[in-house]
């Protein structure tokens, strides 16, 4: 009696063949012939058994863009390891020729890709202590151009994950070398036209995880929240779509947002107080709000403001919303606003009064020294006492 797992292997074993015979004369014809001694087919060979045949690769566009491919991820570690031994004048020729390699073997990375190989060699440079913005505004034009995706993994890269001193002395290289180099940060330092801003704000993100450190280094270069903070506040309390929380969120989603933005805006941060239970973390976040408002103009949020706000959203109040880590009745509100001494700036009342003149004057000497590429180092060479320079600073 045949045994029907053999003759299931033997007729695998003719597809097998056959497959690779007809491979094998479509290589023959094709004119990327030469390309076939750089793929590396030998760790293919270890894996024939698993991999079936018709992965590999075998019409001409196919050979050649993963030869281009598997040349430059070869040449990546090469590149990064002489960056890592040679001087600085040295370096500067190495990372001509990495761009012109990158350019001749057109290869194409996805956003992932091009972040970790964008800062790997931040890296290697911030350790080289190499400054020259020329090169690092090539660079930046070679790996990330104007992919959006790709502008936002960068920062998200250092901002968006648990605070450590290696991102924070990264994020101050990048950002010196930036301002340096005159290249308004992806629009996020002063906005020019109604495209510079990207769905993503890493004030915001710095805000809501509580990492000090990163916000401060934010603000001293003068970062602002901008209107792609409606993106984060999605990504952090995207559990909670609902309408008590598509309220909170409406006012900012305006094309000019107003007051009721700024009173709803700290109740959603409130929300994310009442979620932490440690107390440094807690502390961490209280630090970073108030850091937020000791930099910007806008008079500070009442808890009677916020009390009127949430009488009236909750004139007509939504049915049958049960949210265990998020308040959706009036009265869970209520108590969330009792949250607010601990996190409030120091000023504070209970009046909704106009910042000081000493505020605005701060407000308004930082965004002009950002739009000359002078902040934080133009704080400095202004002739003003040492005291009301500190005063300037974060």
């Amino acid at each position: 009696m045949n045994d029907p797992l053999k003759r299931s292997c033997s007729n695998f074993s003719i597809d097998k063949l056959a497959t690779e015979k007809l491979l094998w004369n479509r290589w023959a014809d094709m004119n990327s012939l030469a390309y076939l001694n750089i793929i590396d087919y030998q760790d293919k060979m270890k894996y024939s058994e698993t991999i079936p045949w018709f992965n590999v690769p075998y019409t001409d566009e196919e050979i050649r863009k993963y030869s281009q491919v598997n040349v430059y991820m070869a040449y990546q570690p090469y590149i990064l390891n002489k960056i890592a031994v040679s001087d600085n004048i040295l370096v500067s020729q190495l990372i001509r020729g990495m761009l012109h390699v990158c350019n001749l073997y057109s290869v194409v990375f996805d956003s992932d890709r091009k972040t970790l190989f964008y800062i790997d060699v931040i890296h290697r440079l911030y350790e080289k202590k190499f400054d020259d913005p020329v090169a690092f505004l090539n660079l930046w034009n070679s790996f990330c151009g104007n992919s959006k995706e790709t502008k936002i993994n960068v920062l998200g890269s250092l901002v968006d994950r648990r605070q450590d001193k290696k991102s924070t002395i990264i994020l101050s290289y990048i950002l010196k070398i930036a301002q340096a180099a005159q290249f308004n940060f992806w629009g996020m330092w002063f906005k020019e036209t109604e495209e510079d801003y990207l769905c993503f704000c890493p004030v915001t993100i710095a805000l809501l995880k509580g990492n000090v450190d990163h916000l401060a280094m934010l603000l001293q270069y003068g970062f602002e929240q901008n209107p792609g903070r409606v993106a984060i506040y999605d990504k952090y309390y995207h559990h909670m779509h609902n309408p008590v929380y598509s309220w909170l969120k409406a006012p900012l989603e305006e094309r000019n947002p107003g007051r009721n933005a700024v009173v709803t805006e700290v109740l959603l941060f409130l929300i994310q107080i009442l979620k932490i239970k440690s107390k440094s973390k807690l502390r961490s976040l209280a630090k970073c709000f108030r850091l937020l408002w000791s930099l910007n103009a806008v008079p500070f949020v009442t808890e009677s403001e916020l009390m009127d706000e949430i009488y009236r959203r909750f004139q007509d109040p939504p049915r049958g919303l049960r949210y265990r880590s998020f308040p959706y009745t009036c009265r869970q509100f209520i108590n969330l606003v009792g949250c607010y001494d601990k996190v409030k700036p120091q000023g504070s009342t209970e009046d909704i009064q106009p910042r000081s003149l000493q505020q605005f004057c701060k407000y308004s000497i930082r965004k002009t020294l950002v739009r000359s590429y002078n902040l934080p180092q133009g704080i400095k060479k202004l002739p003003l006492p040492k005291k009301l320079q500190g005063f300037l600073d974060v």
